[in-house]
């Protein structure tokens, strides 16, 4: 075949453009634009245009997927704001990723495997582009980066340049790795050093990142989370990795690349990060089901299941207490046995309720009671009270008043919204109302739903479990709201213990008041503190309890000087008290004088307590309120005692 050396050059290179390698190498940018700032973190794709409006020269452009897939190419534009020139145009949307594009001069032959062929005919000059990105109604002008001057000084010259749109791109989905809220990610099998990255999947909100694990060797990375209930997203890249909002992993041209492995609490990832600053995608879901609450102690839905709290399956409903939380699964349908749950439900006296539910697929809910009261058995109940549904991952709940009697709390795939996987976890708590945090209280402001007992993320107001008492100083008269719990990790259970401190600058007679949606427990100091870091357990003190939905309460004569309280699950280490369970801790002085032994009532007993008082010196001798106890305090005390002074109604 008889040919000029430039047509055999030029299909020379069509040839090899037309037989991508597997992994293609891309090319060294003369210039990366890093990671673009998107307005909508949310946006799934971004609308760009490329132009060279302001080049000296008859230029050509083609854009590139990372993976050297050629998308678009333009030699005369034949739109856009130089249209009817001899500069080039290009416009396009495409989903998150990592992006080339080429400037060159006129003739060249595009292809993919970033081929953009020319010769020593193409023609050069100096260069200057703009890379437009429009992000809903607004239009962000990278104009002028790539600088006049930076010429291609040779005739046949390409310049690449590089930019990423931010996003959770091509994700594999790891599907539920957690029911606690733990969540332990490692890299551990990897062959390069590795970067990662998690987000809220819903918010785009960056929540950590991890370079090299504290303590690890060999660039693997790890972290240890905490996280609430939701879906999440996470990146895998090399080294030289920069993270922000809106699922920003903005790597490098230059990142490490190589064969990631690791697993998020055991389940397996494994992937290729290529040359070029990849970054590979994955998502998974955390139910944070609430450690401590009681399990639902069945088998999943499926074939040869026994679904024993299925009521309408002749089952036997597990019962269900106020204050309490329970652990379960359900879900089937179409041809899969229905796994649909009933909890029984005794009302004793007219009790104001909350009944909520979260769970990781759609889930009705609601009561069912008994047709004809009184009598048992599963054809005596009728749908009731209720009837909502919680969407996937998103808490939800009704409250109201139940009056005395039989009632079931019913679980089951949500109506006309398809069978829920079986097996598909939830957890269902039925608690009494308390009241609303008041305005003004201290927010006890950790990680819920319990404290940090293995040291995840630094310590907090662990109430010594981990060998430091980060105990929160409040004062004498605040208002605290926090959550408490019994947790099971591992062969062992944890309680969510918090501890509170203040100082008194005299001895004084302290009354604590707590509430809660279940059973929880108070332990007090009577003595002042000294250095033992964790003297509650070591010291003991007086204990009192808080039934669920009703006010415990102790009053205490204490000397001057720091003392503490300590709010935890009730009884400890024993399942029930679910993680997250909320309360309402008051602390003030007790102002009734006339209650010498601080039973809460005013009695002639009081007078001999004030006996013993007087021959103890104690504080509560003191009547007048002069600080000193002596023998006037006798007749402050008939006083107090005939006025009630201070002791309210």
């Amino acid at each position: 075949m008889t040919c000029t050396t430039r047509t055999c050059l030029t299909l020379s290179l069509v040839l090899a453009a037309g037989t991508a390698s597997a992994q293609v190498v891309p090319p060294t940018p003369a210039q990366d634009f890093g990671a673009i700032t998107k307005s909508d973190f949310l946006e799934p794709d971004g609308f760009f245009s490329i132009d060279t409006c302001g080049s000296d020269f008859d230029t050509e452009i083609g854009f590139w997927d990372r993976r050297g897939q050629l998308n678009a190419s333009n030699d005369d534009a034949d739109k856009g704001p130089c249209v009817g020139s001899l500069q080039s145009f290009a416009s396009f949307r495409f989903p998150p990723g990592v992006y080339y594009f080429s400037v060159s001069g006129f003739d060249t032959i595009f292809g993919d495997d970033f081929v953009a062929a020319t010769d020593e005919f193409s023609a050069g000059g100096s260069v200057v582009a703009q890379l437009n990105v429009e992000d809903g109604l607004e239009t962000f002008d990278i104009a002028d980066t790539i600088q006049a001057g930076d010429g291609i000084a040779v005739n046949g010259g390409v310049k690449y340049y590089r930019f990423i749109v931010p996003g959770v791109f091509e994700a594999t989905d790891l599907g539920t790795v957690s029911t606690d809220g733990f969540v332990s990610i490692n890299t551990n099998s990897s062959d390069f050093d590795t970067e990662i990255g998690v987000w809220n999947l819903d918010t785009g909100e960056l929540i950590d990142s991890d370079d090299d694990g504290a303590g690890v060797s060999g660039g693997t990375s790890v972290l240890d989370l905490r996280l609430p209930t939701g879906r999440y997203a996470m990146s895998v890249s090399g080294f030289q990795t920069f993270f922000r909002d809106g699922f920003t992993a903005e790597t490098a041209f230059d990142a490490d690349s190589g064969n990631a492995a690791g697993d998020i609490n055991g389940v397996a990832f494994a992937d290729v990060v290529s040359e070029g600053g990849e970054a590979e995608w994955y998502t998974f879901d955390v139910l944070a089901l609430p450690a401590g609450a009681l399990a639902e102690g069945e088998a999943d839905c499926g074939t040869g299941s026994t679904d024993t709290n299925n009521c309408f399956a002749n089952g036997t409903p597990t019962p269900l207490a106020l204050g309490q939380t329970v652990v379960g699964t359900f879900g089937g349908g179409n041809g899969t046995p229905d796994d649909r749950d009933y909890y029984e439900i005794v009302i004793t006296e007219t009790t104001q309720y909350t009944l909520s539910l979260e769970a990781e697929a759609g889930t009705a809910f609601g009561f069912a009671s008994q047709t004809v009261p009184g009598v048992a058995g599963c054809d005596n109940l009728e749908q009731s009270i209720g009837g909502r549904i919680a969407q996937a991952f998103d808490p939800d709940g009704f409250s109201g008043t139940l009056e005395p009697g039989t009632y079931y709390a019913v679980v089951s795939t949500a109506f006309g919204g398809g069978p829920s996987p079986c097996g598909s976890g939830y957890a269902l708590t039925f608690r009494p109302q308390i009241p609303d945090c008041p305005a003004g209280s201290i927010q006890e402001s950790e990680p819920v739903p319990f404290d940090d007992f293995l040291a995840l993320g630094g310590s907090t107001n662990n109430a010594c479990n981990t060998g430091g008492g980060d105990f929160v100083d409040i004062s004498l008269g605040d208002t605290v709201c926090g959550t408490t719990g019994t947790h099971a990790e591992g062969p062992g259970n944890f309680g969510d213990q918090d501890a509170y401190r203040f100082s008194l600058s005299a001895p004084t007679v302290v009354e604590y008041q707590l509430i809660s949606t279940a059973g929880i427990r108070g332990i007090t100091t009577t003595t002042p503190l000294g250095s033992d870091p964790c003297p509650i357990f070591n010291a003991g003190g007086p204990v009192f309890d808080a039934e669920p939905g009703t006010t415990g309460s102790i009053r205490l004569a204490l000397e001057a000087g720091e003392h503490s309280v300590n709010v935890l699950a009730n009884p400890f280490a024993e399942a029930g008290v679910a993680s997250g369970t909320p309360y309402i801790l008051t602390s003030g002085e007790y102002t009734c004088r006339a209650d010498v032994n601080l039973d809460g009532f005013v009695t002639p007993a009081d007078f001999n307590a004030w006996i013993l008082a007087f021959n103890a010196q104690s504080v509560t001798c003191d009547q007048n309120g002069n600080g000193v106890c002596e023998p006037g305090d006798f007749n402050a005390w008939i006083l107090n005692f005939n006025s009630l002074a201070g002791c309210g109604s």
